[in-house]
């Protein structure tokens, strides 16, 4: 398992965004993928991780907001 963490001083760099998922983690198809802070930097990274072919990306955070918006989707 792949554990990939957002920060916010990182909005500069493709390689921690959408990129990061094959530039820096390398995930592979079928991989299983987690992401600690899902704000735009973590969301970006889910879906890079998703465009790769991780077979499950877990998401993890301590806003309960992003929880219930995550249930919606």
């Amino acid at each position: 398992m792949l554990c990939l963490s957002c920060l916010p001083s990182s909005l500069e760099s493709p390689e921690y965004s959408v990129g990061a998922a094959w530039k820096k983690a390398h995930v592979e198809a079928g991989s299983t993928v987690a992401i600690f802070r899902l704000g735009a930097i973590g969301l970006a990274v889910a879906e890079g991780a998703r465009l790769c072919g991780a077979a499950r990306i877990i998401g993890v955070d301590v806003n309960l907001e992003k929880f219930e918006v995550g249930e919606q989707n």
